[in-house]
């Protein structure tokens, strides 16, 4: 299974390296705006609303700069994008002039008859949403895939008669022999907590309903807080390849489960996080038979988290993969 995931890279790579010049990978400190990566000196602007139409716009160093001044060039339209979104464009003469030398510029748009739309709008490419946070969202549940379909019996006696408890479990599906498995499980118990806030972000992207404005946006706060949180994962050996319930589980918990598969020849690592919710069914207690069966049921859900900006199933699973092995080759360096 390794060796096929190498296989995937390299293909990725090649892809990407035809494709990167569309991967939307930097937001700006106006909340109306987002900025999208083509290179190391070009990006793409998009503008909540306004991209719906062509537009005019310029740069300036100034934030109050005198109309007269200003250079306005046409908006272009975004292709790549499935709601083909005309954007504002910064291409290498442009940051040469306007962002070489604090990464930052002022924005100016008006529509086509010439009446202002925004003026003076902070782009600072400091607050940057780069290429593999952007896939980090698209990576939930496609690294490491596991099966939630099963569950876990036990019996005991307990208060003199017997009785069956019966848990979900989340078991890796695809399990390489090569590979040794971790996982941490975490119980969600506040929404204004880290945890509690990348859940609700992920099950926000998962129902993909707000402008490519607010995906984007909602990206950067999922991807920030991934990959915070799971540098602070203690880290479980998986017995049997295998997470179970917890036993005291009630219906409507929730957690989330951080997992990690580490080859053992190579330490080539890759992560994954599955979003999971949990019901609690009471079946039933006939105590002339003295039965008890208590029925767990935990079900996967936001698994498949997609972006408004669609990029093809294929695409979005190549720059996933390949992302993925940037971020732990990142990891590495910073840790060498």
């Amino acid at each position: 299974m390794q060796s096929k995931k190498k296989i995937v890279f390299f293909i990725a790579l090649l892809v990407f390296s035809i494709v990167a010049i569309c991967l939307p990978v930097s937001a700006s400190t106006n909340d109306n705006i987002v900025i999208v990566d083509k290179s190391e000196k070009e990006y793409m602007i998009l503008i909540d609303e306004i991209s719906k139409n062509q537009f005019q716009f310029a740069f300036s160093l100034l934030s109050n700069e005198v109309e007269s001044n200003l250079n306005y060039r046409v908006s272009t339209v975004d292709t790549v994008n499935s709601d083909s979104l005309n954007v504002a464009y910064i291409n290498e003469s442009i940051f040469d002039e306007y962002f070489a030398s604090e990464g930052k510029a002022y924005l100016y748009v008006k529509d086509m008859e010439d009446k202002s739309l925004l003026a003076g709008a902070e782009v600072n490419l400091a607050d940057s949403l780069d290429g593999y946070e952007l896939a980090l969202p698209n990576l939930a549940g496609q690294m490491i895939m596991t099966d939630a379909t099963g569950h876990f019996s036990e019996s005991n006696n307990d208060k003199g008669y017997d009785s069956t408890t019966t848990r979900g479990m989340l078991k890796i599906s695809n399990v390489d022999n090569g590979a040794t498995y971790y996982y941490d499980l975490v119980k969600v118990t506040s929404d204004t907590d880290d945890y509690g806030t990348l859940f609700n972000t992920a099950k926000t992207l998962g129902e993909d309903s707000d402008s490519t404005v607010e995906v984007l946006k909602n990206t950067k706060t999922y991807s920030e807080l991934f990959l915070k949180l799971v540098e602070e994962r203690d880290w479980k050996v998986m017995d049997d390849y295998t997470v179970l319930e917890p036993e005291d589980t009630k219906t409507g918990d929730r957690y989330i489960v951080f997992l990690k598969e580490v080859f053992d020849g190579t330490g080539e690592t890759y992560l994954d996080v599955k979003y999971l919710t949990c019901t609690y069914d009471y079946d039933n207690e006939i105590i002339g038979e003295q039965t008890i069966e208590e029925v767990v049921n935990l079900p996967v859900t936001y698994d498949n988290i997609t972006l408004l900006i669609v990029f093809g199933i294929l695409f979005v699973v190549i720059i996933s993969l390949i992302v993925t092995k940037i971020l732990f080759n990142k990891k590495d360096t910073k840790n060498s």
